[in-house]
């Protein structure tokens, strides 16, 4: 994933280039900044000379060399790894193999040679606009880099400067205040405007995709999904299946609603399903051992096993013994049960646990479902305090903010209204629902559609005031009732209280306590948690469902359309969403902090990761007395840049986990997201700490004094290390992108199972999901890694546009590397329908600014007066742009638009292209649930079950 994560193998100090005295005027500005840079114990980043970089080109290019011709000889070799796709999906998703001549490269054309159009049907959208970025990306390089040779080279070239090498073709050669500095700040406000344009033409082809993609979907996708809508904050009147799909049938009537589902705690059925797999594995592993050996395999119960990459080991006592245990004595123990410690014959174990394990799973599965159809009834926080004011006051204070107790003793709220909330129903309508298909009978769930006012969260607002329901009273609002007024109906001593000001202590409390039932409902669990899923018949229902307003209340019945079932994270799905926005706001938090802070621990690798610090470690003592100097200078110089890039690559794996396992996010293209956005800034955050030596949060300290100092920190630290950057980039292009080529992490796996296993004791569950599994492309790795690419070169798009050369290079190179991966490697595991896009896009425009800040700092050192006050307003006209992208693509690409919808439902009905069977009432239950008994795979996919091995 971040394989191409590489530094720059050749760093060679030079003498980098001062720019030259500052104008008075503007010196005063950095008169603190000296102090930052001379504080720290960090190392700037050194810029590298002509020499030097083409040094590190000509080494990368050797090892360019290398790796190509291994992996033109794996690509032949191991063709599961290097052309893997085509075991894992269907020929309508696969392109022409490659060709098998032996020239090197030849591959290159016959990638290059798939229109578009089979890209978007072969890869999905997802695919599809990730290799379209690196397009526009590589088209924004290369036109940049041609007008920046015809115009900005000859303009820096004669500027009459003193300036060698790279910055004879740098702004750094023109003299201060002289008016070719109008030159480079013309080409940014121009190359600004090609960036917007470009990004609006894809986001206009984006949302025309998307907006097919979400009325006609994916060949791979489930057809329901783009029928149903997620439904969140579901109040727990509603919380059963028939209760929200009678809910929806009332809101959009007429036998639009399929079927709705309420996603359920089953935490324990969950646990049983996992340790059944580990069963039904375990029984497969003893018949592959007694088909590879011909042995019967044993073990003694409760002995621990080892797994590693995902193989489970035999345990150890059944390695090399022998058992010669007959068929017919191994079944002659009957229903006798095992004790742990006892050796027992293993098929024989494993046969009788799983039967008994998928018995518990079948009869666990009804229960729930039971409970799914009929709701669950249990006690909340909230009854705590409703005890407190039962025993405070002789009324209660309202059936909404009481427990169930306090009902049982004052009665119910609702049950005094019901025959205030009857609706009575024209004669005309009452023929018209009567036509209405109904559901099969359920248990009838506590609410109803006579008496559609409920509490939700405990709370005493309501979906549907009580007055409004009033029969026969005209004036409706004469009887809504005003703030306070509901004290009326209370004791004496109470409304006195509440006169004097506790009736804000009580609603305060009460809000307390609604948070109280949040905790508890995600630490205890609630049966039926407060999401779901309604599927309707049409897709014009769909919209109305997922883009209206269900109710008046802001933090109740919140919908969107549904993500598909495969990108659902099934163990988050129950959790509360109110919840994880407050642990994805303390996440950001801390994250944040964490890159204000990034330069401690570069600060402590830069101390630790030296000669003398190894010289510490035990059995390393000899380099302290070393006169080895090379060795000393090659350690001192390349372990802290090893150490700094293992730091950078583990970080997408620690945002994984703080998405998935704290912040319980529910689905993977979200996780893959909040992974780009965490990622993209920390990458930020490493280079300016690198490149200026100067931590971030002194900096923004510094920034509250002198505002303009932010110009002059990029200004004066970034356009002096353009070589380094020149360097980075031709590492990246040459190592970085073969590595990608390569998959070196599955490339080892396969060496390991080569080397360590045999294959014929390998069950065929173990082959399909660990050495032929899918391998699908995470995004939240790649996009962060050319959006790096894109930062650099707008950062030196003007001052210095050689670089522009090299990026357009990386880029070509970076579509021909992932498009074949894409095409022949990777697999969609699911499709969000380039969901991820318009965050690239957004990021993207980040790092423009980045640039033009940057820019704008390095002009005002240059002593440019006009100039800064011309490319003032330019970071805020792309802020703008953002922000009209977001209103005009990102926000309706979020939804079908009716009019799409109701084109797609009149074709889909005039060529009978939709059938009512393609929906299913389990579509989105949990997969616990559903999963029918599991039985043992054959020992081989071609080979039918063994007689008497199960």
């Amino acid at each position: 994933m971040a394989e191409d994560e590489i530094t720059i193998t050749s760093i060679v100090p030079s003498t980098v280039p001062s720019p030259a005295p500052v104008h008075s005027s503007y010196y005063d500005i950095t008169q603190n900044i000296d102090a930052l840079t001379n504080t720290t114990s960090l190392v700037p980043a050194s810029d590298i000379n002509v020499d030097g970089v083409i040094a590190t080109i000509l080494l990368n290019l050797c090892a360019f060399i290398v790796m190509i011709i291994l992996y033109e000889i794996l690509l032949r070799t191991v063709p599961t790894i290097y052309a893997g796709r085509r075991m894992h999906v269907r020929l309508s998703r696969m392109v022409s193999e490659l060709p098998s001549t032996y020239i090197p490269l030849a591959w290159v054309r016959s990638v290059l040679d798939v229109p578009w159009a089979r890209v978007r049907e072969v890869c999905g959208l997802d695919a599809y606009f990730f290799l379209r970025y690196i397009r526009v990306c590589k088209r924004i390089m290369a036109v940049s880099a041609l007008w920046g040779i015809l115009i900005l080279w000859p303009t820096f070239y004669t500027g009459d400067g003193d300036m060698s090498g790279f910055y004879r073709l740098s702004m750094a050669n023109v003299l201060q205040s002289h008016w070719r500095l109008w030159v480079p700040t013309i080409f940014l406000w121009l190359q600004t405007l090609y960036v917007v344009y470009l990004l609006d033409e894809e986001l206009r082809h984006y949302v025309e995709l998307r907006m097919d993609f979400l009325g006609r979907g994916d060949k791979d996708v489930d057809p329901q999904q783009r029928y149903s809508i997620i439904v969140e904050k579901i109040p727990i009147e509603l919380r059963s299946d028939q209760a929200l799909f009678d809910y929806f049938n009332k809101l959009i009537p007429g036998g639009k609603v399929h079927s709705a589902s309420v996603v359920m705690n089953i935490s324990e059925l969950e646990r049983l399903v996992v340790r059944r797999l580990r069963v039904v594995r375990r029984l497969e592993k003893a018949q592959a051992f007694h088909r590879a050996t011909g042995k019967w395999a044993t073990h003694i119960v409760g002995e621990p096993r080892i797994s590693c990459l995902g193989i489970e080991c035999l345990p150890f006592s059944s390695l090399g013994r022998s058992n010669n245990m007959t068929k017919i004595e191994r079944y002659e123990k009957g229903d006798e049960v095992f004790e742990r410690g006892e050796r027992v014959d293993s098929i024989e174990y494993y046969t009788r646990e799983l039967a008994t394990m998928n018995e518990k799973v079948l009869q666990l599965q009804q229960e729930m479902t039971d409970i799914a159809s009929q709701g669950n009834d249990n006690t909340y926080a909230t009854d705590w305090f409703g005890r407190i004011v039962q025993h405070a006051f002789a009324a209660p204070l309202d059936d909404n903010d009481i427990g169930s107790e306090s009902r049982e003793k004052y009665g119910s709220f609702d049950a005094t209204l019901e025959s205030k909330t009857k609706v009575e129903i024209d004669p005309d309508m009452q023929t018209e629902l009567s036509e209405i298909p109904q559901r099969k009978s359920l248990p009838k769930a506590r609410f109803s559609l006579d008496n559609p006012c409920f509490s939700p969260n405990m709370s005493s607002k309501r979906l549907v005031d009580e007055d409004f329901l009033d029969e026969g009273n005209d004036d409706r609002s004469a009887n809504l009732i005003q703030p306070g007024g509901k004290d009326k109906h209370k004791s004496i001593m109470w409304r006195f209280f509440g006169k004097i000001g506790f009736d804000f202590v009580s609603a305060g409390v009460t809000y307390v306590n609604q948070q109280l039932d949040v905790v508890v409902e995600s630490v205890i669990g609630r049966t039926m948690a407060s999401t779901g899923f309604v599927s309707f018949t049409d897709l014009p229902s769909v919209c109305y469902a997922a883009s209206a307003p269900l109710c008046h209340q802001p933090e109740m019945l919140q919908t969107s359309l549904s993500p598909e079932p495969r990108d659902i994270i099934w163990k988050n799905i129950q959790g509360n969403i109110n919840l994880v926005k407050q642990r994805e706001d303390a996440a950001n938090f801390f994250l944040a902090l964490g890159a204000i802070l990034w330069s401690i621990p570069l600060t402590a690798i830069q101390a630790l990761a030296t000669a003398e610090s190894l010289s510490r470690v035990p059995f390393m003592s000899w380099l302290s007395t070393s006169s080895n100097l090379r060795l000393t200078a090659f350690i001192n110089g390349y372990l802290p840049v090893v150490a700094l890039l293992t730091l950078i690559m583990i970080l997408p794996i620690i945002f994984e986990w703080v998405a998935v396992n704290y912040e319980n996010r529910k689905t993977y293209s979200d996780v893959q997201n909040s992974i780009l956005n965490r990622y993209f800034y920390y990458q930020l955050a490493n280079i300016f700490i690198t490149v200026t030596a100067g931590s971030i949060w002194d900096s923004l300290n510094d920034l509250l004094y002198s505002p303009y100092s932010a110009f002059v920190i990029l200004g004066r630290s970034l356009p002096t290390v353009v070589g380094y950057f020149v360097s980075f980039l031709a590492t990246k292009t040459l190592a970085g992108l073969p590595m990608v080529l390569l998959r070196l992490g599955p490339l080892s796996k396969m060496l390991f199972y080569r080397l360590c296993l045999r294959e014929s004791k390998l069950t065929q569950r173990e082959l399909d999901e660990a050495i032929y599994r899918k391998e699908g492309i995470m995004y939240g790795w790649e996009y962060p890694t050319q959006l790096l690419v894109v930062v650099i070169c707008f950062t030196y798009a003007c001052i210095s546009p050689v670089i522009l050369i090299f990026g357009a290079i990386y880029f070509q190179g970076a579509l021909i590397v992932y498009q074949k991966q894409l095409l022949h490697v990777y697999t969609a595991t699911y499709e969000s329908g380039g969901l991820m896009f318009t965050s690239v896009v957004d990021r993207t425009l980040v790092g423009l600014i980045c640039g033009q800040v940057t820019f704008l700092g390095y002009i005002i050192i240059r002593q440019g007066y006009y100039q800064p006050i011309f490319l003032f307003p330019l970071p805020f006209f792309t802020w703008s742009i953002m922000r009209r992208f977001n209103t005009m693509y990102v926000k309706p690409s979020t939804q079908l638009s009716l009019q799409r919808a109701q084109e797609i439902e009149l074709e889909n009905k005039e060529l009978g292209a939709f059938m009512m069977s393609e929906l299913r009432e389990g579509a989105f239950r949990q997969p616990a649930l559903t999963v029918d008994p599991v039985h043992p795979l054959p020992y081989r996919r071609d080979e039918i079950n063994i007689p008497g091995l199960i």
